[in-house]
């Protein structure tokens, strides 16, 4: 398993958490993705390597900004 951590900004409530989400799912196959706006972050878990730039696009697309990620093994 791999998590992905992006760095966030822009993101100011339950709805947009629900949209940087729904953003990601459409973007690429994961098996969780979850947001919070309070810690600024989009966290992604997925069985093999997923495309960052595709999921960074998708969550700027939704009007947020990127400012970094970390992957890690689990």
């Amino acid at each position: 398993m791999i998590k992905y951590v992006f760095k966030v900004d822009g993101m100011m409530c339950g709805n947009c958490e629900k949209h940087a989400v729904e953003a990601v799912k459409k973007a690429v196959s994961v098996k969780t993705a979850v947001a919070s706006h309070i810690d600024k972050t989009v966290e992604i878990t997925a069985k093999k390597p997923v495309d960052e730039n595709a999921v960074k696009l998708a969550i700027e697309d939704r009007g947020y900004a990127v400012l970094g990620v970390e992957k890690f093994d689990i």
